[in-house]
């Protein structure tokens, strides 16, 4: 099967990891919330104040116990949505609960997007004369790759919600981070 699929790179954002319900991730990764009603209402804003309905978010993974905010996301707000299982997701529960949605496409595998490799989990062995930049989610509190510059071989960029301060970040927003000329 072509894993090559196309869309407006520049109307593109990217997240993963939310772990939606799952009050341990507080503790575990040092979330910087009181409770779990906070994390997921934190969370969810700023994926609602950050993503209009012209955009595509890509869900790079393990949404969580709680999947109603992604229905939220998808009925109240059309957002169109691609979502990459993660290790944690349950692709019987996200197909029934979403998978019927009009727009929503869902992956049990990378995917490739242009230039971009998207994953739940770092593609390991990406040499830096490789093209393709790898987005992945997975690694939570492991800054794999964010920080490093394109022109020094980085060919990663980690979306998990710790890393990107709990919010969607655009491609352009990559881009400039790892100052990657689009």
């Amino acid at each position: 099967m072509d894993r090559r699929i196309k869309y407006d790179l520049d109307h593109c954002y990217f997240i993963s990891d939310t772990h939606f319900g799952d009050k341990i991730m507080i503790r575990v990764f040092h979330r910087p919330f009181n409770n779990i009603d906070e994390m997921n209402n934190t969370i969810y804003n700023n994926i609602v104040n950050t993503v209009s309905k012209n955009d595509t978010l890509f869900f790079l993974g393990d949404g969580g116990s709680n999947l109603e905010p992604f229905e939220r996301l998808i009925v109240e707000k059309n957002i169109k949505l691609v979502w990459i299982l993660g290790n944690h997701d349950d692709p019987d529960t996200i197909n029934s609960l979403i998978g019927g949605y009009n727009g929503i496409k869902i992956y049990d595998n990378p995917i490739m997007v242009g230039g971009l490799w998207l994953s739940h989990e770092p593609i390991e062995c990406i040499l830096p004369e490789c093209p393709y930049l790898n987005i992945h989610g997975h690694t939570h509190l492991l800054n794999y790759g964010n920080g490093g510059k394109w022109l020094n071989g980085n060919r990663y960029f980690n979306v998990s919600v710790e890393a990107i301060n709990y919010k969607p970040i655009s491609l352009n927003d990559i881009a400039k981070q790892i100052e990657y000329s689009l």
